[in-house]
């Protein structure tokens, strides 16, 4: 490969010699004897000169501080002889501060998962390679040891084995990780490597019908039910031998009306009702009495009326509430069965007579004028003399707090309370304000309770439950709700034919519980099969196999099922495969990708030859009968960006993910198809698909990167079978260099501007191509690309920005 280089016959010493110290080195000729010091001058090289009293432009970073003095050379001799002034500059490097500077650009935290590590939250540092936390307003930065979140483990379970039952399957002992829901074997413990299992079935067993019950006969009251037999274990009835209700016999039976023989029962004497069955015979021909127990009282207390001056009082009693007793009083202590009526009489309090005593007839409220003195009954207030009037009192207000409700208990607002008139008023009332208007209340309503409800479903013939809950703090309300079982609700399933080698079925039911039912709805055992037909056997002569349809040997076959039957083999229709494959070349054609650079990626397809089926004596043709293909390209989205995509092949339709929306899935998605039923007939190797241009973004780390092609889907035009395509290179690597990093240790230093500088000055035309030398990445390494090496020692990335589109 033909390179273009310049020879740069320079000593280099910048900045790997002066890491620690701002003067430069002397070199010694001879042992004793020294040299003058020699200055790197980014124009005239080794032959620069340092300015005397001129202050440096200092630019520090936490790595290093650089000094950058112009060079004092007073002239440089170019290669056309002319002078010129040096425009170039020295740098010296000294030790760095030491105090990173955050890049903004954050990584957010991703949590860790029972098996694979996150992430807590951090940024970069703008001019190293350390890792920085996020700091709060009162945080400071620091570096970060790690920014891994170690994966959990899994949080293991007991799940108990479910017991099987009549036609009800159970399910063995298992173990489940609380967080992700996986599966595992009944012992694993702590953080187990084992697969995840499908927990085992243990198959519900057959009834057993053999508990017999005897026909209870009917009679002319009540029904009856035949024999029948029950199964031992949950009490099925056996529908082969079900229980069949017997209908009330019609023998005539009716209530007697007859007072002699029929009356209805009081509160303490039993009554009696009697029927007769007029059919002779009957064991009721003769009559039967039904006896009407007691009805007990029905109480109502009746609470104490006191006596007054001048009306007598009634002590507090009961009373009942049926016909029978209208007209009765009853002790307060009586009891509904064995109680005796009490005279009215006993039950009077007589009148107590005035009793004249003086008093403030009417007492002054907060509000309100009163009487003095006057002469009033001490019990009812009868007035014998009117008195004088007395002013309004005033409120005697007290400041109440205020207190929240809760879910049943109502709070209130604050508020001031008199405790004369107890009405409330507006806090910062007056107790003279005699103005002043009651608050209507005070109280803030009761919350109610914030209900969370959670159900277990009801089964065919198991109940199941709805629990409601408070999700509030402190509250303990919980309500629990039956919920019926939903009783079968069996689906139909309709009739299969049998053919020559599978048996068919008859129309029957089933339910969602399993449980089977003839198409009448009665239970059944199991479903009513249909014997298999069997061959019938016609000879055919020999068909050979195509890419398109399968073949076989002379021979005989079903005529029915068409099934080869003794000679006859089938060979098999030759299978269509693709091999998928790429080629990803970066600057000049180079394997080795730079952050920043661009890279092509050719996706390509070979049509392969079926070596295993497709033998010379059937003639047939190497081909893929192609309707469509689809090829997701994944890709990095954090390392690559998506340019460009352009679509190549002979189908009739083509599209692609949009590049925007590509970027952010990191994925593009390819697909290709005819539009019609016709296929593409593809034959040949390296069929092109699509070529995609990244460029490598300007931050990605020097690394491995993986592009794959997991997804990739081909259609055949026969009847949409998927054409094989295993033999396909789904991934392949792309190393990803650090531009300007010679040595390949991170750091952009003076070793390698010496790196560079040597191969500028040795390389011919076998030299091999660096990618990380070329920083404007034009395809040529010179002076230029050390120049900008120099520039992004400093600071200055402007090399990131330089875009050569291949």
């Amino acid at each position: 490969m033909k390179k273009n280089t310049t020879k740069f016959f320079a000593v280099v010493l910048v900045v790997a010699m002066l890491a620690t110290q701002f003067v430069a080195p002397v070199f010694a000729a001879d042992e004793g004897v020294a040299e003058s010091v020699i200055y790197y001058c980014s124009e005239c090289g080794d032959a620069g000169v340092l300015p005397e009293g001129e202050p440096a432009r200092v630019v520090k970073t936490c790595k290093a501080t650089y000094n950058i003095y112009n060079c004092a050379n007073p002239d440089v001799t170019a290669d056309d002889e002319e002078e010129v002034k040096c425009s170039g500059t020295i740098t010296l490097v000294g030790e760095g501060t030491g105090e990173h500077k955050a890049d903004g650009n954050v990584v957010a935290a991703v949590a860790p998962t029972c098996t694979v590590d996150g992430n807590v939250e951090y940024q970069g540092c703008k001019t190293c390679d350390l890792k920085l936390n996020v700091p709060a307003e009162d945080e400071e930065l620091v570096v970060l040891e790690s920014v891994v979140d170690p994966a959990t483990g899994h949080d293991l379970k007991a799940v108990e084995e479910v017991p099987n039952g009549c036609l009800t399957d159970g399910t063995a002992a298992h173990t489940k990780c609380k967080t992700c829901g996986l599966l595992f074997a009944a012992n694993a413990e702590g953080n187990p490597e084992d697969p995840t299992i499908v927990p085992s079935v243990i198959p519900g067993h057959a009834h057993n019908f053999t508990v017999y019950w005897r026909e209870t006969p009917a009679t002319c009251r009540e029904t009856g039910w035949s024999s029948y037999y029950a199964c031992s274990i949950c009490g099925a009835i056996d529908p082969d031998r079900p229980k069949t209700e017997l209908p009330k016999e019609d023998h005539g039976f009716h209530f007697v009306e007859d007072a002699e023989y029929s009356w209805a029962a009081t509160c303490t004497a039993p009554g009696q009702n009697f029927f007769k069955c007029e059919k002779e015979g009957c064991p009721y021909y003769a009559g039967i009495a039904e006896e009407l127990p007691a009805l007990k009282h029905v109480f109502t207390d009746v609470a104490e009326v006191a006596a007054t001056c001048t009306e007598d009082g009634l002590k507090a009693h009961k009373v009942c509430a049926r016909e029978c007793c209208k007209d009765m009083f009853f002790a307060t202590d009586a009891d509904v069965v064995t109680a005796n009526p009490i005279d009215k009489a006993s039950l009077v309090i007589e009148k107590l007579g005035h009793t004249e005593v003086a008093v403030d007839f009417a007492p002054a409220t907060c509000t309100e004028t009163g009487v003095e003195d006057a002469i009033v009954c001490d019990r009812c207030n009868y007035v014998h003399y009117a008195g004088d009037i007395t002013p309004a009192k005033g409120h005697t207000l007290t400041e109440k707090e205020a207190k929240a409700p809760d879910c049943v208990n109502p709070g209130n607002i604050a508020y001031a309370a008199c405790s004369a008139c107890k009405l409330n008023f507006a806090t910062g009332t007056k107790n003279d304000d005699l103005t002043a208007k009651a608050l209507e209340t005070v109280v803030v309503a009761a919350l109610g309770h914030d209900e969370e409800v959670n159900e277990i479903a009801p089964s065919c013939t198991e109940d199941g439950w709805k629990v409601t809950t408070c999700l509030r703090k402190d509250c303990r309300y919980i309500v629990t709700e039956v919920l019926p079982a939903t009783g079968h609700t069996a689906e139909d399933v309709a009739f299969v034919a049998p053919d020559c080698l599978k048996a068919g079925n008859e129309a029957y039911k089933k339910c969602a519980c399993g449980q089977l039912f003839d198409v009448e709805g009665k239970e059944i055992d199991k479903i009513p099969t249909i014997d298999a037909l069997g061959h019938e056997s016609i000879w055919v002569d020999a068909v050979n196999p195509t890419y398109d349809a399968a073949g076989h040997t002379a021979g005989r076959k079903c005529s029915r099922c068409d099934k080869p039957l003794q000679s006859c083999v089938v060979l098999p229709e030759l299978n269509e495969a693709v091999k998928f494959h790429f080629d990803i070349d970066a600057v000049n054609g180079d394997d080795i990708a730079v952050n920043s650079g661009y890279i092509t990626v050719d996706i390509y397809f070979d049509v392969l030859v079926d070596a295993l089926n497709d033998k010379e004596e059937y003639n047939s043709d190497v081909l893929a009968n192609i309707y469509s293909i689809t090829v997701p390209f994944n890709f990095n989205k954090d390392a690559f960006e998506l340019t460009n995509v352009v679509v190549a092949g002979d189908f009739a339709f083509s599209a692609f993910t949009k590049v925007a929306d590509a970027n952010k899935a990191g994925c593009v998605k390819i697909a290709q198809d005819m539009g019609t039923a016709d296929a593409l007939v593809c034959t040949g190797k390296n069929i092109p698909v699509a070529t995609l241009t990244f460029q490598v973004k300007a931050n990605t780390a020097a690394a491995n990167y993986n592009f794959n092609i997991n997804g990739l889907e081909v259609v055949s035009g026969e009847s949409d079978e998927l054409i094989d395509t295993t033999a396909s290179v789904m991934a392949v690597d792309l190393t990803v260099r650090m531009l300007g990093d010679a040595n390949r240790d991170g750091v952009l230093d003076g070793n390698d501007s010496k790196k560079i500088s040597d191969y500028i000055k040795t390389a011919d035309l076998d030299t091999p191509y660096v990618a990380e030398y070329d920083l404007n990445k034009d395809g040529a390494i010179n002076f230029k690309d050390l120049d900008l090496l120099r520039n992004a020692r400093v600071g200055d990335n402007g090399y990131l920005s330089i875009k050569v589109n291949p």
